[in-house]
């Protein structure tokens, strides 16, 4: 009887266990796709920019 409330903690800290490790995953997927639309933004507000200062150079 002991052995298999023993078992039951043991598989109860396993799942836990995995799910973090899983939640882990999934806020390093978003941290990443975030980090990459950043990114992008900020390359395409950089080029606005220069296309902008070139415009005003030319006039």
């Amino acid at each position: 009887m002991f052995s298999r409330e023993l078992q039951t903690i043991v598989n109860e800290r396993n799942r836990f266990g995995k799910e973090r490790q899983e939640f882990a995953n999934k806020q390093q997927r978003v941290a990443k796709s975030s980090y990459r639309c950043n990114t992008i933004q900020h390359s395409s507000k950089t080029m606005r920019h220069n296309k902008s200062v070139r415009v005003q150079d030319e006039q």
